[in-house]
């Protein structure tokens, strides 16, 4: 028996005990292919959750140290998250966004965003996240989310963004 829910997204089904491959997609989010393995001991539920198509997130967590572009060991954990993802969903292509407050000169930040944006492509990288699957851009302090004239404002608009772009 198979019921299914299209506009709160759910879906069930009555399988028998054993492996299987299992492909979830809905319009405007990214396909993924899991392999899903039902027990013998019964019922289970299992969540699956998509990611859309153009997504677009700042995840907090992210630090730098000042002025540099080297990551704090603190933001490994997110980055991991960031990992897995790109692991979960292996043909999407992402931007990763460098962004800066204002303080110094806008040479100096449009430099160290492109630097910050690349370093955590490397760690990508070094995770195993092919390079051409990852394109490093700095936008140094050209895109507030906050205003820079506080020191709020000015640590949210340190922060690095990942766009899903293919």
């Amino acid at each position: 028996k198979t019921v299914s829910d299209a506009s709160s997204g759910i879906y069930m089904i009555k399988l028998m005990p054993g492996v299987y491959k299992v492909t979830i997609s809905a319009d405007g989010y990214i396909p993924k292919t899991i392999p899903f393995i039902v027990p013998k001991t019964g019922p289970m539920i299992r969540n699956f959750e998509l990611l859309k198509k153009k997504a677009h997130f700042i995840l907090q967590g992210i630090y730098f140290d000042s002025g540099s572009a080297r990551i704090r060991p603190s933001s490994y954990p997110i980055l991991d998250k960031v990992v897995k993802t790109l692991e979960e969903y292996p043909d999407i292509t992402v931007e990763i966004q460098g962004h800066t407050d204002s303080v110094g000169s806008a040479e100096n930040n449009l430099r160290l965003s492109f630097a910050r944006a690349n370093a955590v492509k490397a760690y990508l990288v070094q995770m195993g996240i092919s390079p051409s699957r990852l394109i490093a851009r700095g936008y140094g302090e050209s895109m507030p989310i906050a205003p820079n004239t506080t020191r709020a404002g000015r640590a949210r608009n340190r922060r690095i963004e990942f766009v899903v772009i293919k």
